[in-house]
Formats: C-alpha cells, structure tokens, sequence
C-alpha cells in the first residue's frame, strides 16, 4: 500500500489485491471503508486488548489445574505401569532361566 499526502489534513492511499485463479474479470466492491477501523478501541470495551482487566478468570484457572492435575495423573500412571512392567519382565526371566 503507498501513501500519498495531499496536504495537512488529507491522505491518498493505493491499494492493490492479487487475487489468484481468475483469468478474466473478477468484480469486487470498490468500498474498502470496513478495512479501516474508524472507531479507535476504548478501554471499557469487552473487546479491546487496552482493557484495565489483568489476572485470569475463573474460567481459565479452573480449567489450567484440571489440566495441570490430568496430566500429572496421566505421567504417574505412566511410571506406574513401567516400573510393574519392568519387575514382571525380570521375573519372567529370573524364573526362564532357573527353569534352563
């Protein structure tokens, strides 16, 4: 996009679109006001990055520990089986090799 400054108090932009897959016409609407925001972002709006809202919801807390707690499960359980798998390979072999 190039920006051409007419004088103090207007702006002149030139915008070009690729628009791919067609060969012959291509008809768009030439209003590119809804690219540009007219309405600067407030800080009371639910909507705005700006807000003075800090800190998570409780929404976001709850679901960070159940997410926390489910993966802490899901690794013990982990451990879990391999230590039993281990001992019962070690078994399985210690009574392999008596029987040899």
């Amino acid at each position: 996009m190039n920006t051409i400054e007419s004088d103090t108090h207007a702006q002149q932009s030139y915008i070009g679109i690729t628009i791919p897959h067609y060969n012959k016409l291509i008809s768009i609407d030439p209003d590119f006001s809804v690219l540009i925001d007219q309405h600067p972002a407030s800080k009371s709006s639910d909507n705005s990055i700006c807000s003075n809202k800090s800190g998570l919801t409780k929404g976001q807390i709850s679901g960070i520990v159940i997410g926390a707690v489910g993966f802490a499960a899901v690794i013990v359980i982990s451990v879990i089986y391999s230590v039993n798998k281990t001992k019962k390979n070690k078994k399985l072999l210690n009574s392999i090799s008596k029987k040899i």
